[in-house]
């Protein structure tokens, strides 16, 4: 068989099988959906640019397996049996850290590009190429100079950074401070308006704004009295004498639900209503206490009624009577722990800002990057070294864990995809280790059966060199047969040692018909033995040769008797000597 096999091979590269000649495809009868009409072994994979192609179970020709993304997937992917996954999406950049990596198009690989800082990466990303820097000192950068804002070069990027709270600075001439968010204020001065001096007024009132002290005035018209005589307020802080009147209505100003305008002797004046008169602010149900103010049934009035203190990313909203908050938009300045930061649209303030070392930023808990101060900026750099990834030991490779190479991560451990054979070839393909399968080359296999000399057979790994399975998982050798491991590919069955092939299968050459060759008969009164040779079954006696065992003519004479062959052999025996003729010729008795 493996003889007519090569045989067959060398007539297909003899005639060919050109597919695009309609003769010499039929000639070799090439299948019509082979695409490429090669001699080739069956089910074997080839690429044909990005084609995957598998070899038709006849050997003539590839039919398409399956159209991968690049020819290099199709490459890689040959020994799994299936197009390789793409490791990145062609065009797509990402930065870690200050690491551009750049999936490679058309190859299944990252480029990487270290940059000068972070922010070169992330600025460079559209371009998939480093930032260039725009400043080299904080000169270079357009603007001017605060006393509470600089101008400053943070790694080749013009920014602007704020001083830190209590730095000295001057606000229309007076001497303030810095507020952390590059604007001066007053020094403080306050924390409520009764810790300004001075005394409130029925018209003006002591109000502290920013830690500055300073003075509210009442709206005019706002009822006020001065020496127990009712006034009016005149909108700049002073309570003038009310005008003469007949009627109430002759009096300035409007009423209120709890404080009416009232003419009393020829004078404006103001009463208030009694207490428990029902009135409302802002929609809510309130009562008079008395002196002319509407108390609400409501938990505030203002966000000021609420508990808790404002900050720079929240401050007390009182809405519809009930408290809340209201949090500054996302990335509005704001100031923690004396550094600058951002606040985060939900009432928090993120430090952005600022370090002298790196004890001042927080700690990193990836393994593969270290905490670092850089240019006042708190921030972090990729380091080298060991590292666990899953439950695998790894390496450090451009700030992330990395398995070793020559293997990657599936699951939680790092494997070698060649030979694991819980994933071979790929993640979770698992070989069948209960039939004896191995991973070999990233592909499930029996052992041997890369070089001829096992196959899985019946679900099982068996040895294709014994009599069961000789070459082949079908095939068995016959009687008298052996298998020969030094067949041409394979093993082969061929005649065990003192057989040989008669025509009928293989036959012991010890048989009186067959001694020491096929169809060679011992004469009467002799047997074969186990030399394959004729020797006389009585005693005394030998078979008369002269070299020649098998003559038909020849039979068993007396030790020492000459014997004559008859001179008319006819036909010459056929083990006659080769110059013998059909004539008288002597042959001597065996001793």
């Amino acid at each position: 068989m493996r003889h007519l096999l090569l045989i067959f091979a060398i007539l297909i590269a003899l005639f060919g099988c050109d597919k695009t000649n309609d003769v010499t495809a039929t000639s070799v009868n090439c299948g019509d959906d082979a695409i490429k009409c090669v001699p080739c072994e069956p089910d074997s994979l080839d690429c044909d640019g990005s084609t995957l192609l598998r070899c038709n179970a006849d050997g003539r020709g590839y039919g398409v397996e399956a159209e991968c993304e690049t020819a290099q997937l199709c490459a890689e992917g040959l020994a799994l049996g299936a197009c390789e996954e793409p490791l990145c999406g062609a065009g797509e950049a990402s930065c870690v850290g200050t690491v551009m990596q750049v999936c490679a198009a058309g190859r299944n690989r990252l480029d990487l590009r270290v940059c000068a800082s972070e922010d070169a990466c992330i600025r460079g990303l559209e371009a998939q190429q480093c930032a260039e820097a725009t400043c080299s000192r904080a000169t270079d950068c357009t603007g001017e100079d605060t006393e509470c804002r600089k101008r400053v070069c943070v790694a080749g990027e013009c920014e602007l950074e704020n001083l830190t709270s209590e730095a000295a600075c001057t606000l229309g001439g007076v001497n303030g401070v810095c507020d952390g968010q590059g604007a001066c204020r007053p020094s403080e001065q306050c924390a409520i308006g009764s810790d300004c001096p001075g005394n409130d007024t029925g018209c003006r009132l002591r109000v502290c704004v920013q830690g500055a002290c300073g003075f509210a005035d009442l709206p005019e018209a706002t009822p006020c009295e001065t020496a127990r005589v009712p006034g009016l307020c005149d909108g700049l802080g002073v309570c003038a004498p009310s005008v003469d009147c007949s009627l109430a209505s002759d009096c300035p100003g409007e009423d209120t639900q709890c404080r009416v305008r009232a003419c009393v002797g020829g004078v404006c004046g103001f009463a208030d209503l009694p207490m428990d008169v029902t009135c409302e602010i802002g929609g809510i149900n309130g009562s008079c206490n008395g002196v002319g103010v509407c108390n609400s049934e409501a938990e505030c009035n203002i966000g000021t009624d609420c508990a808790g203190l404002d900050t720079d990313c929240q401050t007390r909203a009182c809405e519809a009577g009930v408290c809340g908050f209201t949090n500054a938009e996302f990335g509005a300045a704001c100031t923690t722990n004396g550094f600058g930061g951002e606040c985060d649209g939900e009432g928090g303030c993120t430090r952005t800002e600022q370090c002298t070392s790196v004890a001042q930023c927080p700690s990193e808990s990836n393994p593969c990057r270290q905490a670092a101060c850089s240019n006042g900026r708190c921030t972090t750099r990729s380091v080298s070294g060991s590292c666990t990834i899953g439950r695998s030991s790894g390496e450090c490779s451009g700030g992330t864990c990395q398995c070793p190479s020559g293997t990657r991560l599936c699951g939680d451990l790092c494997v070698n995809t060649v030979t694991d054979t819980a994933n071979c070839g790929t993640c979770n393909r698992a070989c069948n280790t209960g039939a004896g399968e191995i991973c070999r080359s990233s592909s499930c296999e029996c052992p041997g059966e890369y070089d001829g000399t096992g196959d899985l057979c019946g679900g099982t790994c068996v040895s294709t060199e014994t009599v069961q399975h000789c070459g082949t998982c079908t095939t068995t050798c016959g009687t008298n047969e052996v298998c020969d491991p030094r067949g041409v590919q394979r093993a082969e069955c061929e005649c065990a040692p003192n057989t040989t092939d008669c025509g009928n299968g293989c036959i012991p050459l010890n048989t009186n018909d067959h001694c020491g060759g096929c169809n060679l008969h011992c004469p009467t009164g002799t047997q074969c033995n186990n030399n394959g040779q004729c020797v006389c079954t009585t005693a005394g006696y030998a078979v008369c040769s002269n070299g020649i065992a098998h003559c038909d003519i020849l039979k068993c004479q007396p030790t020492g008797t000459p014997y004559w062959t008859s001179n008319n052999c006819n036909p010459v025996p056929s083990h006659a000597p080769s110059t013998s003729s059909c004539g008288l010729y002597t042959e001597s008795c065996c001793n």
